[in-house]
């Protein structure tokens, strides 16, 4: 297992909130903990299990040669410096490339993880949220090697959920999960009002909305349905505390130290 001890994770001074909420609610880490370390690097993953968060979510790509690797973009231009897709490197391509340096030059030690080696870090009781991209490969080869790494792997959080935007994704990894009978939870990842009704018709009880899409009639709809609902990507605690007291039960954020002070699951 990898982990890191607390003064490497926060080397700076960090602020925290205090402020009564009368309605607890879950926090995510969203790319780990990247206000203040580069995103989907193991240095901001082992950050958010260091707070702790409740959840660190990732962004999951295929290399060339099939391997999951944990990037959010399509290609490498904004947190590498190439315009290469990663789709059409391979794995030992990838492996080369500086992913932290973009942040700030301290991290250009940083590479892109595996999502293989992301698992297998110290988890402690903090869970994992997997985010599916939509790539190149169909739906179900992505899936697959997402499931499939998983079940290989030496050691795992104890909470997992995978998830993506696509409601394309969505459906392949829901029958994946039926398919071998996983425990995992499927996530309809919302950010446009008219995939909520598709994802309720095949069965999703996780959703991950953006935040100006909720509304107390939204959440108070899929509670109905039995859905539990996180919102995306908030970072003001007066808004994630607007957002819990109307039912939202998951902060999903950049900055998860902001909430640390608040009352949480």
């Amino acid at each position: 297992m990898t982990s890191l001890p607390f003064h490497v994770i926060f080397p700076v001074k960090t602020k925290f909130v205090s402020m009564d909420v009368s309605h607890p609610f879950k926090i995510i880490a969203h790319r780990g903990v990247s206000g203040l370390f580069p995103e989907n690097t193991l240095s901001a993953i082992c950050a958010g299990i260091a707070l702790p968060s409740d959840y660190v979510e990732i962004d999951v790509r295929l290399t060339k040669d099939g391997i999951p690797v944990v990037i959010h973009d399509r290609n490498l231009q904004r947190t590498a410096m190439t315009n290469l897709p990663v789709h059409e490197l391979t794995l030992e391509e990838i492996a080369h490339f500086d992913a932290g340096s973009w942040f700030d030059p301290k991290f250009e030690k940083e590479k892109i993880p595996l999502l293989k080696d992301v698992l297998e870090v110290c988890w402690n009781q903090t869970g994992l949220m997997i985010e599916i991209k939509k790539c190149p490969q169909p739906d179900n080869i992505i899936v697959n090697a997402v499931f499939n790494t998983i079940s290989c792997a030496n050691s795992l959080p104890i909470k997992l959920i995978i998830g993506s935007l696509s409601h394309d994704t969505v459906s392949e990894i829901q029958k994946k999960s039926l398919e071998i009978q996983s425990e995992i939870p499927p996530m309809g990842i919302i950010e446009k009002l008219d995939l909520i009704d598709p994802s309720i018709k095949i069965g999703i009880k996780h959703m991950a909305i953006w935040y100006k899409l909720i509304t107390p009639s939204l959440i108070n709809l899929l509670r109905d349905e039995g859905i539990e609902a996180w919102a995306f990507t908030v970072d003001d605690p007066k808004i994630a505390c607007f957002l819990a007291s109307i039912g939202v039960t998951g902060i999903i954020s950049n900055v998860p130290q902001r909430l640390m002070n608040l009352s949480h699951i």
